[in-house]
C-alpha cells in the first residue's frame, strides 16, 4: 500500500488544495493510491484514510502561514512507517499535531520531490542541493563527494539513486547503494530539451523529456 508516488502527482498539481493547471498524471498514480484516499480538509492540513474507512494519518488542526502543501512522502522506514509533508517552508513529521523536523535547514519555496535510499527519505527541491531524513530524525543535507547535484527530480533504480538536475538537462547517478558517492563520470546531458520526469520500468530507467524547436 505504498504512496511514494504521490509527491510526484502533487508536483504536477502544484499542490495538495489545488488541482488547477494539471500538468500530467502517470498511470502508476492510479495504482499507488488504489488503498488510500487523500482528504485535503482545508489550507494547511494533510489527510490519508484507508478506502475501507481506517483513519491512516490525520491532522486534528490546521496549520497556518501558506497556500499550499508542497510535497507528501509516505515513508517505510525499517523501523515503522512515517509521513513526511512540507509546509510555509517547514519540514514536518504527519501526526494529530504535526512534529517540526526541519532542524537548522528551511525548505525552499517550491514543490519538492522524494525517494526511499539507504533508509532514509531523500528530498528534492531544485533550488537547494539534496537532503535526507532518517526515522525520527531532523532533515540533514546529503554529504558527499563531490557534493551532490541541486536536483528538480529524484528517483531510485537497482539500488541507485538518479536525480535530475534543476535545470533540468543533466541526469546524475550514484554508485551503488550509496547516496554520498556522485562520480563525475556518472551523469548524461541531453541536448533535446527539459527533462520533465523520471520513472523506470522493471529493466530500464526512463527519462522524459519536452522537445523544443
Amino acid at each position: 500500500m505504498a504512496i511514494n508516488i504521490l509527491s510526484k502527482q502533487f508536483y504536477r498539481h502544484r499542490g495538495v488544495n489545488d488541482l488547477s493547471e494539471i500538468k500530467r498524471v502517470e498511470d502508476d498514480h492510479v495504482a499507488s493510491m488504489t488503498n488510500f484516499d487523500l482528504v485535503p480538509v482545508a489550507e494547511g492540513r494533510v489527510n490519508f484514510k484507508i478506502r475501507g474507512g481506517t483513519v491512516k494519518d490525520t491532522m486534528s488542526t490546521n496549520l497556518t502561514g501558506g497556500t499550499q502543501i508542497q510535497g507528501v512522502f509516505f515513508a517505510e522506514f525499517t523501523g515503522g512507517d512515517e509521513t513526511i509533508f512540507v509546509y510555509n517552508n517547514t519540514y514536518y513529521r504527519l501526526a494529530a499535531t504535526p512534529t517540526d523536523i526541519s532542524g537548522v535547514l528551511s525548505a525552499p519555496d517550491t514543490m519538492h520531490d522524494f525517494a526511499m535510499f539507504q533508509d532514509r527519505v531523500i528530498i528534492a527541491a531544485a533550488s537547494t542541493s539534496l537532503r535526507e531524513v532518517a526515522s525520527a530524525g531532523t532533515v540533514a543535507a546529503v554529504s558527499g563527494t563531490p557534493t551532490p547535484p541541486q536536483a528538480k527530480y529524484i528517483h531510485v533504480w537497482h539500488n541507485i539513486l538518479f536525480a535530475v538536475t534543476a535545470t533540468s538537462r543533466t541526469l546524475h547517478w550514484t554508485e551503488i547503494n550509496d547516496r554520498t558517492d556522485w562520480p563525475t563520470t556518472n551523469q548524461q546531458d541531453f541536448d533535446h530539451g527539459e527533462i520533465t520526469g523520471i520513472s523506470s520500468l522493471e529493466i530500464h530507467s526512463i527519462s522524459s523529456s519536452r522537445i523544443r524547436s
